[in-house]
């Protein structure tokens, strides 16, 4: 498995410059070009902005006292997408447009929570006694 996923990796390059040159052959270079350019500027108007989002929507699970686990994923399938939609080419600029699908982002980023992310049970963990706690209150003040 890791086998194959290096193997196509080292491989997109390649299949993306030669589509690049199919493209110009049969389009015409301009037309090709001007693709390129509008997915980069496309990619880098996304990863500008989804910061903002993603505070936002950590904020706004905060609030309701939920775990912002399932926006952060989310959040970072996009960047990532963004910065597919950056690179020249024609196979990263689909799978970059495919992060930008609701319904694809949403089993993708489901994936990863199943397969990666820890998960955190849905009460809050039961208070400690204070007796035993080894945190102690008090008070300070300084005097000079």
């Amino acid at each position: 498995m890791r086998k194959t996923l290096v193997l196509a990796l080292m491989a997109l390059p390649f299949v993306d410059f030669y589509l690049l040159f199919v493209a110009a052959a049969y389009l015409s270079a301009w037309l090709t070009l001007g693709l390129t350019v509008f997915t980069s500027v496309l990619g880098f108007l996304i990863l500008r902005q989804q910061p903002g989002r993603l505070f936002l929507s950590i904020r706004t699970n905060l609030d309701q006292g939920l775990i912002p686990t399932h926006s952060v994923v989310e959040s970072a399938i996009v960047m990532c997408g963004a910065l597919l939609l950056m690179f020249p080419g024609f196979v990263t600029d689909i799978l970059g447009l495919a992060t930008l699908i609701p319904a694809v982002r949403e089993r993708m980023a489901q994936r990863v929570i199943q397969r990666f992310v820890m998960r955190f049970p849905d009460s809050p963990p039961e208070q400690a006694d204070p007796k035993s706690s080894r945190v102690f209150d008090g008070d300070y003040r300084r005097e000079d």
